[in-house]
């Protein structure tokens, strides 16, 4: 049985993950990474709700004194996860997963960004850990898709960028998930 991180935001894309590599019969690990995101209190709920539904283990850093993050692309955020995973990885060989896709713009959700980094990762660690993401190759509404086939709890995850209780309807994400369900 395999070892996996996966990088748990709390929405929709790290849950199918858990979802995902549950089903392979890996041990699942959660680590929720905090940054001064706007959602960050409601992102920490629904990580530490994925995480008692799937009965993972989950770990959440935060980062002090950052400035605050905004909507949209924010620069490295993937590489500083990735590498942050890896220096506080809870085994020696493994994977570390993001819930990534296709048909976005953002460099750090592409195939060339992984290739990229598994090579310093793998400088790093032997190559004894891997970046996975099963969902590269998929778009957000098949993403959508195999969360509604898994029957996963929709109302744990938490996805609006504006940090609301619930979720504001206007933001992209919200635009895009109330399209896709």
């Amino acid at each position: 049985m395999g070892k996996v991180l996966v990088l748990l935001s709390g929405g929709i894309d790290s849950t199918a993950c858990v979802k995902y590599y549950k089903e392979l019969e890996m041990d699942v690990y959660g680590l929720h990474i905090s940054y001064n995101q706007l959602s960050e209190a409601q992102e920490i709920i629904a990580a530490e709700s994925i995480a008692d539904y799937f009965n993972i283990p989950l770990k959440i850093l935060t980062l002090n004194n950052t400035y605050p993050k905004h909507n949209g692309m924010i620069s490295g955020r993937n590489a500083f996860f990735i590498l942050t995973a890896l220096l506080d990885l809870p085994f020696s060989s493994g994977l570390i997963s993001l819930g990534i896709h296709s048909g976005t713009s953002y460099y750090d959700c592409s195939e060339d960004f992984i290739l990229s980094l598994q090579s310093i990762i793998d400088n790093y660690s032997h190559g004894k850990v891997k970046i996975d993401c099963p969902f590269i190759n998929w778009s957000k509404l098949d993403i959508v898709r195999y969360f509604k086939l898994q029957s996963l709890p929709l109302s744990l995850t938490y996805s609006c960028e504006n940090g609301h209780s619930t979720k504001c309807g206007n933001c992209a994400t919200c635009l895009e998930l109330e399209r896709l369900l």
